[in-house]
């Protein structure tokens, strides 16, 4: 799936992506492939594997859109 950054956290290394379905998906910096936490900025494309918790919709696997 794809979508753009909405939203980074520098203390916490948290962010959120705005997805192609109208949702948004909360990510860590562990998730992130191939990209540091610091190289981010609002608005920047990404590709990312969703996952529903019981709560929350998550991405994982979060890479810079080709």
């Amino acid at each position: 799936m794809t979508g753009s950054i909405t939203r980074l956290v520098d203390s916490s290394q948290v962010g959120s992506i705005a997805a192609e379905d109208g949702h948004e998906y909360a990510f860590t910096a562990s998730a992130l492939r191939g990209v540091e936490f610091y190289q981010l900025s609002l608005g920047t494309a990404v590709s990312f594997t969703p996952a529903q918790t019981s709560n929350e919709r998550r991405a994982h696997v979060v890479q810079l859109a080709r």
